[in-house]
């Protein structure tokens, strides 16, 4: 049940009543609750772009090397799961590392590439 994996440090601004319905909502709504990352199927969409249209360059920088371990692991996870493959392609951009205190988000960080 997600109920069970909530850590408390998350939910303890929450009164016990609070978070009674929150687990409880968490619990009848399992299936919408997921500790890997999903893809959305609801909307599609596409970039048009002009024929003489060229992609912008950005210069790759260097993730930080407190935050290697962790955007490591995410990449490998995505590729695990299909969710990314390793191409070679003229659009690029860097990584983007948003560092969180434990406290508040019970998730690692995101990144994308």
């Amino acid at each position: 049940m997600p109920s069970v994996r909530v850590k408390p440090d998350p939910v303890s601004h929450l009164d016990e009543r609070q978070r009674a319905e929150l687990f409880d909502v968490l619990d009848e709504f399992a299936a919408c609750f997921s500790d890997k990352t999903g893809s959305c199927v609801v909307v599609t969409h596409r970039i048009v772009t002009t024929p003489q249209f060229v992609p912008k360059q950005m210069r790759p920088y260097r993730v930080p090397v407190a935050f290697r371990s962790e955007v490591n692991r995410q990449i490998r996870e995505l590729l695990d799961m299909g969710s990314y493959a390793r191409q070679s392609v003229r659009w690029r951009a860097p990584s983007s590392v948003s560092p969180r205190s434990p406290a508040a988000c019970a998730s690692p960080a995101t990144t994308g590439t």
